[in-house]
Order: structure tokens, then sequence, then C-alpha cells
């Protein structure tokens, strides 16, 4: 019986452990780091200091940052393909190009990413906490019930993609804009196919601490990315049409990276099956999908700000401010997903200590995730301010374009250092329990206070973009110093609660 459970043990992550005689530590430790590929020894976890000083935080610093690196790179090989495909549509000089493309963009993140992204972040914290606790059935049926919805949205998905162009005329949008647009939309239907997987995979993977094995699928992507984008987009002269291809292609190398890696360093349980009737149970089915939606509200409300903007500024039927917010979108995204990359470091620390029922320990590493990721926002924001010039240059060759590009850039690394830790505050505030609250901070300040001044320094004031740069400088703000002061005075004891 005690080989027996000797054996169980070497399977099962450190965190699960109780305290053990050193030789014994040790050998669980090799055996699992060498499974995860973890970044940092953190055997000793359950019995550290809870205590967060900046001693802590120092000591806590470089693997944190480190660990987080292959996260940033999962959440940024989209949003940097868009980017890079960005830059290319860019090479034909056309203002009307450059807002077609970020038209698409908009439509394909309101209507596919944001949902899925959602269900990447239900499914993560979810598989996290069931890690945390040893509960192998629960982390596999959470895995499987969020691909399945998934692939539900991404039916859905295609479906309107392919008559959003009259919806977008009957709402009033440009004509040559919203025609690209459109082709966009409908040339990546395939690659949705693949990438709803993909993200599911990589969550799945991250909820089990694995990391290292990110790097290398991401860095072949990436160095397709140029190639791919100057050939498919510009020198085909397929234009905004390519981008479909492209990301097909960079989906489907992600795919085979990340099926490798699934087989080859994911927990053992994690690669059982799980009977569907036991997946679509219908109370389970339904407390999925209510976790889902509370996030879903929260996300969008974040998300509003972006979406909702792109829509006043088409309204303008100005190419220009359509270009500048494009580009400025553009970098917030990559903003946002750097961030996320800390988020996701701090919402797996903390999952899985809540799921140890260690509530001290799962305190401790939100608040010096959020910290750390402070940080990041300060320092982004300054590069950002002082590189504006040189970021406008690689968004646009217009001529007219530049000088209000160069202030919307100004005005976004301002915005940086508040949003750069809205990620890591977002999923905090999901991890604890507080989703459904959240959702309300952002209706609050990305819906009523955000779209408000927008729409009066656009239609009103007449700032153009800059208008919607104000706008956001203000929301996220108010986020910051919300997040600040609730964090500080909440009950960790009842962390995790529904």
């Amino acid at each position: 019986m005690a080989t027996t459970t000797d054996n169980n043990n070497l399977k099962v992550s450190f965190i699960d452990k109780d305290t053990r005689d050193t030789e014994e530590t040790t050998l669980t430790t090799t055996v699992i780091k060498n499974a995860t590929l973890e970044t940092v020894d953190d055997s000793n976890k359950k019995t550290e200091d809870p205590t967060v000083d900046f001693k802590a935080i120092r000591a806590y610093a470089p693997s944190f940052f480190l660990q987080s690196i292959p996260f940033m790179f999962n959440r940024m090989n989209p949003y940097l393909l868009n980017m890079i495909s960005l830059v290319f549509v860019a090479f034909y000089g056309s203002a009307t190009l450059t807002a077609g493309f970020g038209l698409g963009n908009a439509i394909f993140m309101f209507f596919w990413q944001t949902f899925t992204q959602v269900n990447g972040e239900t499914q993560g914290i979810g598989c996290s906490k069931a890690f945390g606790a040893s509960d192998w059935k629960n982390m596999r049926l959470g895995f499987f019930r969020g691909l399945i919805w998934n692939y539900v949205v991404t039916l859905i998905s295609a479906v309107l993609y392919l008559y959003i162009d009259r919806i977008l005329l009957a709402a009033g949008f440009e004509a040559e804009m919203t025609k690209q647009a459109h082709n966009m939309v409908v040339s990546l239907i395939p690659a949705l196919f693949i990438q709803t997987i993909n993200e599911m995979i990589r969550n799945y993977l991250m909820s089990q601490k694995v990391s290292k094995p990110f790097v290398w699928i991401n860095l072949v992507s990436f160095a397709f990315f140029p190639v791919g984008g100057y050939y498919i987009i510009y020198y085909s002269n397929w234009g905004i049409s390519g981008f479909g291809l492209f990301k097909f292609i960079v989906e489907t190398l992600n795919f085979i990276g990340l099926c490798i890696v699934m087989k080859k360093y994911g927990h053992s349980e994690s690669l059982k099956r799980e009977p569907i009737r036991e997946i679509l149970n219908k109370e389970d089915m339904k407390q999925y999908m209510k976790d889902f939606g509370k996030i879903l509200a929260g996300w969008y409300a974040s998300y509003f700000g972006l979406e909702v903007n792109t829509i006043l500024c088409g309204l303008m039927a100005d190419t220009v401010i359509m270009a500048c917010w494009v580009s400025y979108m553009n970098v917030f995204a990559i903003v946002w997903t750097i961030g996320a990359g800390l988020a996701i470091s701090t919402r797996t620390a903390c999952g899985i200590f809540i799921g140890e029922n260690n509530m001290l320990l799962a305190r401790k590493y939100a608040f010096m995730g959020y910290t750390l990721s402070s940080v990041y926002a300060v320092i982004g924001g300054a590069l950002i301010i002082g590189l504006n010039k040189q970021m406008a240059e690689m968004f646009t060759e217009v001529p007219e374009v530049m000088p209000e590009l160069r202030w919307q850039l100004v005005l976004m690394g301002i915005c940086t250092i508040f949003a750069g830790t809205g990620a890591t505050g977002a999923t905090m505030f999901r991890t604890i329990g507080k989703s459904g609250l959240y959702s309300y901070l952002m209706i609050a300040n990305q819906v009523v206070i955000s779209t408000t001044i927008s729409a009066l320094g656009l239609f009103v004031f007449n700032l153009r973009a800059a208008g919607v740069g104000y706008a956001f400088i203000v929301s996220w703000l108010s986020t910051y110093v919300f997040t600040m002061i609730y964090m500080r005075k909440f009950d960790w004891a009842t962390a995790g609660q529904k």
C-alpha cells in the first residue's frame, strides 16, 4: 500500500504535497519539474512566509517575469499576427485599406476572439483550482466543456461574418471600407476552426504550469510572420484577403506544436477522456455557462471601450481618424497582451493555492503579481511615449496621418501606466469569485465613462482620434484606483466562493 502511495505521489505536482522529509521532497520536485518544465523551484511554497514586502517581491520578480514570457507569447501570437499584417497592409499606402483592416479586426475581436478568450479564462481558472486540489476528473471535464462551447461559438461567428457587410452598410459605414472588412473576416473563417482548439489547449496546459515549450512554438510562428506577411499580403497583391491564408498557416503550425507539447509535457491525468454525457451534464454545464457569462459581461464591458470607439470613429467617415484609431487599438492590444501573460502567472499561482485552501499564499501571490505588473506598466508606458515617432512610422506611410498618430501614441503611453495592470486586476477579481463585481466596474468605467468622453471628444469638441485617447486615460485610471482599494480591503478567507 505504501509503495502505491509513493508512486502516485511522483505523478502529481509538487503543489499537491504535504511536508515530507528532505530526500522525498527533493526527488518529487525533480520529477515534477522535468514533467512540467517549471521555471522556478516552488517546492517549499506550502511553508513559506505569507507576508508581502519588498524583499519577497524582489525575490519573486525574476521567476515571475521569466515564467510569464511564454504566456505573453501565447497571448501575443494572434495580436502580433494582426499587427504585422497591418504593417504590410500599410505598404499599399491607402488609408481606406488600413481603416478596412481595422474594422475587420474589430469585428473579429468583438464576435469571436473575445468569446474565445473568456472561455479560456473560465477554463483556466477552473482547471488551475482543480489542479491544485488534484481533482483530475473535474480538470478534464472543464477542458472538454470549454472546447465544445468554443466550437459552437466558432460556427455562429462564421455565419455572422458571411453577412456582416449588410449589417455595416445598413448602419451607415463607408462602402469601400466595409467591403475590405468583409473580405478580411470571411477569409479567416477556416483558420478559426483550428485556433479554437489551439486556445483551449494553451489554457489547459498553462493551468498545469507548463510554460517553457510555448516559447519554441511561438518562435517558429514569429519567424514565419515577416516572410508570410510580405509574400501573402503584399507581394501577391491579395491585400486584406490574404490575411486569412496567412492566419491559417500560422494556426496550423501552432496546432502541430501544441499537440506535441500536450502529449509530452501535459500531466498524465490530463490526457484521459471523459464520457460525453458527463461533459454535457446539465447541472455542471449550467454552472460552467454561469461562470462564463459572469466573466463575459466584464470582458465585454472592458472591450466595449475598444469596439464601440471603432464604431464611433467609423461614423466620422474620416479615414485619417480611423487609421489613427486602428494603430492605437493595435498598440493597446499588445500592451494588454503582455499584461495578460503576467496575469496568467498570477491567476495560476493564486488559483492553485485557492484549490489547496491556502488563502494566505493565494493573497500573497496575487499582490506580488499585481505589484510587478505595475512595474511593467510604468516602464512600458515610458517606452511608448519616448518612441512615439518610431512607432507611428511602423503603422503608416501616409503623411497626413503622421502628426495625429504621434500624439495618439503619446496618449497611449500615458494610458499604459494604468491599463498595463488591467489584465492582472481582472483575473484577480475572477479568481477570487468576484467576476460579477468586476463586470459592474467595467460597465461604469468602460461603457459609461469612456464612451461618454469619447463621444463628446469626437462629435462635440472636435478632438478627433485624440478624444478617444483622453477617454481611455480617465477610464483606466479609475479602474486602477478601484482595484487597488478593493483588493487591500478584501477578506481573502472568502476567496473563490460563488
